[in-house]
């Protein structure tokens, strides 16, 4: 099954961000050559090889449309469609951390879907994706990315639920990557106090917070990376 020519700008724009952060995908993808997702699930990197090449076999397409169907953040997209949205936040967040490792910063993997598994709306949890392990104490990262170029041409950004707060309760740090424009942005939610407000989120129909001056945080992705180092 050959995907939209939205998701296929989509996924394109990710591997521009993976490689604009300094990674290559297939590298990324290689990682996964041994693992299987659970219950007899196909194996990841060809899940996730098939996602970068723009078109699903009937097993692939078949196991995330039924894993993904009854997700709680699927919203009006299908189910498939969600799961690449998944897969595809799950490579760059990979990007990030061997950008930190190859920097000589200690960091792992910290979410609950850090082992790369669709997870059901109960084992979902607003933990931030990276925690960089420094001599200081430890920095919690959370990786947002922005598919449609939202933040530069609307203005806002978006974070459902309950995240923010969840956010601020680890002093987490906020690293937007905007893979359309080439962009990003970086805030620590620990010092921040009036950026993101509490409002109706028309695209999620939920209650979250917004950003409604997120363009004048962005800046070059790469400036943004070389920034998170000095952390």
């Amino acid at each position: 099954m050959q995907v939209t020519e939205v998701y296929s700008k989509k996924i394109d724009s990710a591997i521009k961000a993976i490689h604009l952060i300094g990674c290559n995908v297939n590298d990324i993808v290689d990682k996964y050559d041994k693992e299987n997702f659970p219950n007899g699930g196909p194996l990841k990197s060809t899940c996730f090889l098939e996602v970068i090449n723009k078109k699903l076999s009937y097993e692939i397409y078949e196991y995330v449309e039924k894993i993904c169907s009854l997700a709680h953040h699927r919203d009006s997209r299908k189910a498939y469609e969600y799961g690449i949205d998944l897969i595809l936040g799950w490579l760059i967040e990979d990007a990030v951390l061997i950008f930190l490792e190859d920097s000589g910063k200690k960091a792992i993997l910290s979410g609950q879907d850090r082992y790369r598994k669709f997870l059901s709306a109960r084992k979902i949890s607003t933990q931030p994706d990276i925690c960089i392990q420094l001599s200081s104490g430890n920095r919690m990262l959370e990786v947002f990315s922005d598919w449609k170029g939202t933040w530069r041409n609307q203005n806002h950004a978006d974070l459902r639920d309950n995240k923010y707060n969840k956010l601020k309760e680890k002093k987490a740090i906020l690293l937007g990557i905007a893979p359309l424009s080439g962009e990003g942005f970086l805030i620590d939610i620990s010092q921040d106090d009036k950026s993101f407000v509490e409002n109706f989120i028309p695209a999620y129909r939920k209650m979250g917070f917004t950003h409604n001056a997120i363009r004048s945080e962005l800046r070059s992705l790469d400036l943004v990376m070389n920034d998170l180092l000095s952390i």
